[in-house]
């Protein structure tokens, strides 16, 4: 939606494209399963 606009590109953002690089969003929700979290701590330790 506003990756088109010129104000979108990661130059004129410094600040949200710094965090983007710092940020590690996981998904948690309460009927997640233990075998999808497993899988994803061992794709990060591997990353």
């Amino acid at each position: 939606m506003y990756r088109g606009l010129p104000s979108s590109q990661k130059e004129n953002l410094p600040i949200a494209t710094a965090a983007a690089q710092q940020v590690l969003c996981l998904p948690i929700y309460p009927n997640l399963d233990m075998s999808i979290v497993d899988e994803i701590s061992r794709f990060i330790v591997t990353q």
